[in-house]
């Protein structure tokens, strides 16, 4: 009661789902033949928001960059990262494998942002090919002709020269 009036105060308590922060996991998978499976492979996570330091999760940021190794069959998770940071991950070139990523850039929202890496392991005799096949192996036999045709070609032309100057 205040100066003989009765107030009512009403008050509403609403839970909030949504959450503030989100999580991005980094994934590593090898395939091909004779793979070593203790090989690691380094990444770097870059985000655009530099203020971020310390750890989230399985990963330590300084100045919202991040670094670390993984092996086939392994991940690691940023949790609690701020909503809307812009991320990119990069994996260092590796001789002999072929690189295939999924996600590597994007921005952080509510869910996992999932950034997979897939790396073929180029052996002998492999179809997957670092660079363009040039040239023509399937038509020698084609050169070998032509090559024939012009020596007979040049027969006929000079005996027929040489038969026309001797009469």
């Amino acid at each position: 009661m205040l100066n003989g009036k009765t107030i009512t105060i009403k008050l509403i308590n609403r839970l909030n789902n949504e959450r503030d922060e989100g999580d991005l996991s980094v994934s590593k998978t090898v395939i091909g033949k004779d793979i070593d499976t203790s090989k690691r492979f380094k990444f770097i996570v870059t985000l655009n928001d530099k203020s971020i330091n310390g750890n989230y999760g399985d990963m330590e940021f300084k100045n919202g960059v991040s670094s670390f190794e993984l092996k086939h069959g392994q991940s690691k998770i940023a949790k609690g990262l701020p909503l809307s940071v812009k991320y990119s991950v990069k994996e260092s070139n590796y001789n002999g494998y072929k690189v295939k990523s999924i996600n590597s850039t994007g921005e952080i929202n509510n869910k996992i942002s999932n950034v997979k890496f897939e790396n073929h392991k180029i052996s002998k005799g492999s179809s997957v090919k670092n660079s363009p096949e040039t040239g023509d192996d399937n038509n020698l036999y084609m050169y070998i002709i032509l090559l024939a045709a012009s020596v007979i070609m040049i027969s006929i032309v000079s005996f027929t020269i040489n038969k026309n100057n001797t009469k």
